[in-house]
């Protein structure tokens, strides 16, 4: 039984008259609220009979539900921001309702870390949860989006030198600098070496797409960035 809540979103903005900055809300962002029946968690619960409009009175409507103890337990993590109208509803057990408050707080945090800083539109790639199986999906993070994507360019990179006829001994080499580990060593590898990977990628690229090269141009410039890697030593260097 989850429903909609319009999270506000602010930010610290000039004063138009003073100059002096301070923080004002920009928009409001719609974001699904889970309940715990949306867990599989079954308890008895009453609604709050109005729109809390900051922490404080969100735990004085939660105090003033008929029936039902309120208790402040939790409060402290909705932002004030997000505070007004989150909670709509309290559990009778003060165990529940306590977990409810966290699932809150939680969805509200996730939600607002997948917007870009100071504005209402969502970072690209994100995607704020409308279910509870997006809710606990693993957080996608640059360096685990790289790393997937590094490992499909290792991959298929692979797959294409086993087409051009070269030894066994040649495609391995190559496909290994090709990984996000091997780019250590293509930097300090012989000048064949390096040459070689240059005209391999260079060719691997012919066969790709156009969304594909989009896809994998962090990976062909960090590998290029290691073929032209060089060193300049001297032999006073390790007088």
């Amino acid at each position: 039984m989850s429903y909609l809540y319009n999270m506000p979103v602010s930010a610290t903005i000039p004063n138009a008259k003073t100059g002096k900055k301070e923080r004002q809300t920009v928009g409001a962002v719609p974001v699904t609220l889970f309940t715990l029946e949306d867990l599989g968690i079954e308890g008895e619960y009453k609604k709050v009979t109005k729109a809390a409009t900051t922490e404080a009175t969100a735990t004085e409507e939660v105090e003033s539900v008929e029936g039902v103890e309120g208790e402040n337990e939790g409060a402290e993590n909705v932002e004030k921001e997000s505070a007004e109208g989150a909670i709509q509803l309290v559990y009778t057990d003060k165990a529940l309702n306590h977990v409810f408050k966290a699932l809150v707080s939680h969805t509200l945090a996730t939600a607002r870390n997948k917007l870009i800083k100071g504005s209402i539109n969502v970072k690209e790639g994100y995607a704020i949860a409308t279910t509870v199986a997006e809710l606990i999906a693993p957080p996608i993070t640059r360096t685990n989006t790289y790393a997937v994507t590094s490992k499909a360019f290792a991959t298929g990179f692979s797959a294409f030198m086993d087409t051009t006829g070269k030894s066994a001994g040649v495609c391995i080499i190559l496909s290994n600098y090709a990984t996000m580990q091997g780019r250590s060593s293509l930097k300090n590898a012989i000048q064949e070496h390096k040459s070689a990977m240059s005209k391999y990628l260079s060719l691997y690229a012919e066969t790709l797409t156009i969304e594909a090269l989009e896809d994998f141009r962090a990976q062909f410039e960090a590998v290029t960035a290691a073929i032209k890697f060089t060193v300049t030593v001297s032999a006073e260097d390790f007088a």
